[in-house]
């Protein structure tokens, strides 16, 4: 276990946090989209199909990243980083008549439309730490020290 942990670079911590970050930002976006304020609305499911993917393509890359060329290693991770960053964006765009009637209507909104936007900032947060984490990635060489 402690050489497996030895043989790891900075690049692959990065990844392992990509793969935390997405997964909390994931939980966060459906919590805040079946519960609270957005319970009765219409879910858009592509956020969620394209983390997964993402989540999928990030730990097979983590995986396997000892058996694969770099330049495969490089192309998957950034698949991985487009699709967190459709999801980012539908995400937010979910999020815009929040974000209208919190900020740029303040009068007669529930105080539950501002917690579900208060979480869902959280769920953007997130999001960008995973982008920026395999951004951070895509600088090294190497998953794998040899």
């Amino acid at each position: 276990m402690t050489n497996w942990i030895k043989k790891q670079t900075i690049a692959s911590w990065a990844v392992c946090a990509s793969a935390v970050f997405v997964l909390i930002g994931i939980i966060i976006f459906l919590v805040t989209s079946t519960t609270g304020y957005l319970k009765g609305f219409d879910i858009n499911h592509t956020p969620t199909i394209c983390s997964f993917i993402a989540l999928a393509i990030i730990a097979a890359t983590f995986v396997f990243s000892d058996k694969l060329d770099s330049k495969i290693t490089d192309l998957a991770l950034f698949v991985a980083n487009v699709l967190l960053i459709a999801s980012l964006m539908v995400f937010i765009l979910d999020r815009v008549p929040l974000i209208a009637d919190v900020h740029f209507i303040p009068v007669n909104y529930p105080p539950a439309e501002a917690t579900a936007l208060n979480v869902s900032m959280v769920g953007f947060v997130f999001y960008a730490l995973a982008i920026i984490a395999l951004i951070i990635s895509s600088f090294y060489k190497r998953l794998v020290k040899e």
